[in-house]
């Protein structure tokens, strides 16, 4: 194995991470809107849903759980901080 790529599939990791959290943000972002008039709906499409799809990427993937920094903080300004 070459020593550029494993930085290089690193790099794509951290790439595809980041990603996966940015999308996450926008979707959590949508459903908070949906949780001022329906909270409860909300939260279930939350916890059942959004929630469930990022517990098994960091279960899947190690040593990501820095990477989800952005993900958690919009969880607490979004949504959470809503109620």
């Amino acid at each position: 194995m070459l020593p550029w790529s494993s930085h290089r599939a690193e790099s794509f990791r951290e790439q595809f991470i980041k990603n996966k959290v940015e999308g996450w943000v926008k979707e959590l972002q949508l459903q908070s809107n949906y949780a001022q008039d329906d909270p409860q709906a909300a939260y279930s499409a939350f916890t059942k849903g959004l929630c469930s799809r990022w517990i098994l990427f960091q279960r899947t993937v190690p040593d990501t759980s820095d990477m989800f920094e952005p993900l958690e903080n919009a969880e607490i300004s979004y949504f959470i901080g809503r109620w």
